[in-house]
């Protein structure tokens, strides 16, 4: 953490009740804090939400602003059950802060001053500590800065999991969880815990492929308890074809074959030339063709990470008009199982420079025509019938969310600045399911006003059963989408095949060099695309797996209030449940990231909204 200087406003000078940039109104000091300065709980008065400021002592100079841009850069994409990020970095010409989401409960070290001895019992705070080693491990593994595990910034919730507040605040290692012990019982911890402790900061993660989570009022990410993580466990099973070619070595009998095929054409033309001697011919140089894809399966990549965000320039451009790809019938029972995956629940952005990375046919963005069936809005959104709604046949448009964020003075500007580049055709992202709301009702109002609506008619976001349909899946059982989670184990928004096939969606690919980049596939994105860069599905709706994830209207279920997100995204890789058409992802209704975004419909009826 860089070190402020002394000059400009002081901590101290903050008093409750203060409203700073414009907004943002002090409500008392919190316990908790990310290194210098002091923590206050506050309330963001434009979105209606509470948060916690860390008022840096002193402004700061240059160097220290370029750290914690990066710092902020970084954490704003952490996206763990049990790490509170920092999302952004407000600057003044007389003070900073960074902004944190709010988390209730108290901290570790507050709870301790409360025991009459100033010591914890053994069994107390054993969850926790078992928790935290998993969130050190996955944090390791994410290659996250090192973590603060000391009693003042591990805040225990109103549902009693243990959360670490501010990642990237002090220098504390996994070998700091001994002394964190020590200090919070008075002594060493009891030996059987050891190799519980050993085991859990070394141990694979758990194959998550959705952050299940549950918010209290008045905060953004409420962690979880050792008890409530309920994760889908994948069975390391493979198709008994995969597996076999796997045992066998399959690249290089693939390989062999591939040489084969050259040998004869190599011998078949010196035969044909001998032949014809006296009308000698040249062969045309082959065209540059893509790898073939069993020919890098299994094949280490040969680049490091990237850190250009923008779409990696391609050889030759996709066709101008992609062509729907219906999903093909296969019973739920031929489906194979699906396969492990070594990656923990924590995401971070890729910084390391490099060079730009070169990848085969990367697909390039091309907007349908209009047809007869379609509708086209005010934004020049489009939509398509599905069910009793229209659909919108793309997810909503940086260029779309701009109008609004223009039209209603939106105060948020993670949008403008995911850490990424976007053109204006890209979906937007860092949108909660709040300002998506927001902006279905601001279009609504908009186009009624216009006469484009009538006033049984409005915009809003899909039910979890209306994207269903969307996505091509059967009737699923259950009565929320909880209970409908990976119903259907066996339906991708391409088919039934894994790997995916080539031009299925933005997802991670080898284009990523990520450890769970997906064997074999490369879709030319490191971060989002554009809307159209993929084809549509046999209704004629882009991106319904892979680019963003995106909001529904549902409630994960009847007793949480944390709403359901629906497809894949570019963040989601080898981890095959994450990519089911079945698979839902729930998130607190106030939070946002940078693979999350929506797409509207347009019902019509007499229902209130």
């Amino acid at each position: 953490m860089p070190k402020p200087n002394n000059k400009g406003a002081s901590s101290s000078a903050f008093t409750a009740g203060q409203e700073l940039a414009g907004g943002y109104v002090l409500k008392s000091i919190l316990t908790w804090g990310a290194g210098p300065g002091v923590t206050w709980a506050a309330r963001d008065e434009k979105a209606g939400r509470d948060l916690a400021l860390h008022i840096l002592p002193g402004s700061l100079d240059a160097a220290a602003l370029a750290e914690y841009r990066a710092l902020v850069r970084k954490n704003r994409t952490v996206v763990h059950p049990h790490i509170l990020p920092i999302n952004e970095l407000i600057e003044t010409p007389d003070w900073s802060a960074l902004r944190m989401d709010f988390a209730g409960g108290e901290t570790l070290a507050a709870l301790r001053d409360k025991k009459e001895n100033g010591r914890f019992e053994p069994a107390e705070i054993k969850p926790w500590i078992f928790q935290l080693c998993e969130t050190l491990r996955d944090a390791r593994r994410a290659r996250l800065p090192a973590l603060d595990i000391s009693p003042a910034n591990l805040i225990v919730s109103p549902e009693g999991g243990l959360l670490v507040a501010a990642p990237g605040a002090s220098g504390a290692r996994d070998e700091g969880v001994g002394a964190l012990i020590r200090e919070l019982l008075g002594g060493p911890p009891p030996e059987e815990w050891e190799p519980e402790i050993a085991a859990r900061l070394a141990g694979a993660p758990a194959p998550i492929s959705s952050v299940k989570r549950e918010a209290p009022p008045a905060r953004k990410q409420q962690p979880v308890t050792e008890a409530e993580v309920v994760v889908p466990t994948e069975t390391a099973a493979e198709p008994a074809a995969a597996a076999e070619e796997k045992r066998a070595g399959c690249k290089f009998p693939a390989l062999a074959v591939l040489a084969a095929i050259i040998l004869v054409g190599i011998v078949a033309t010196a035969l044909y030339c001998a032949n014809n001697t006296q009308t000698p011919t040249r062969a045309a140089a082959p065209s540059p063709t893509p790898t073939p894809t069993s020919a890098i399966v299994n094949a280490p990549s040969p680049t490091p990470k990237p850190a250009t965000p923008a779409p990696v320039k391609t050889p030759s451009p996709a066709p101008s008009t992609p062509t729907p790809t219906p999903a093909p019938s296969v019973s739920p029972s031929a489906t194979p199982a699906p396969s492990a995956s070594p990656e923990a629940p924590i995401r971070v952005m890729r910084a390391e420079p490099v060079a730009p990375v070169q990848t085969p046919s990367a697909p390039q963005s091309s907007a349908p025509p209009p047809s007869a069936n379609m509708r086209v809005n005010s934004l020049g959104m489009r939509f398509v019938p599905v069910g009793n709604v229209l659909f919108s046949i793309w997810a909503t448009r940086v260029e779309d969310f701009a109008q609004f964020a223009k039209a209603t003075q939106f105060s948020s500007s993670a949008w403008k600045d995911p850490g990424f580049e976007q053109a204006p055709d890209h979906p937007v992202v860092y949108v909660s399911w709040e300002d998506a709301m927001n902006f279905c009702k601001w279009l609504t109002q908009k186009e009624q006003k216009a006469g484009a609506l009538n006033p049984h008619q409005y915009y809003r976001l899909p039910t979890d059963l209306e994207w269903s349909k969307a996505v091509g899946l059967p009737e699923e059982s259950g009565a929320t989408p909880e209970a409908r989670d990976m119903d259907v184990p066996s339906i991708f928004p391409w088919g039934t095949q894994w790997p995916p096939p080539r031009m299925a969606g933005n997802y991670t690919g080898e284009e990523t060099s990520s450890d769970v980049a997906i064997k074999g596939y490369n879709d030319g994105f490191v971060y989002t695309s554009p809307v159209t860069a993929f084809p549509p599905n046999k209704l004629g709706l882009y991106d319904m797996g892979g680019n963003v994830s995106q909001w529904c209207m549902d409630s994960w279920n009847s007793e949480q209030r944390a709403k359901v997100l629906r497809g894949g995204s570019w963040y989601n890789g080898a981890l095959r449940l994450s990519l089911l058409s079945s698979c839902r992802v729930h998130a607190p209704p106030e939070t946002s990231t940078d693979n999350w975004g929506f797409r509207c419909v347009i019902a019509n009826d007499t229902k209130p909204h």
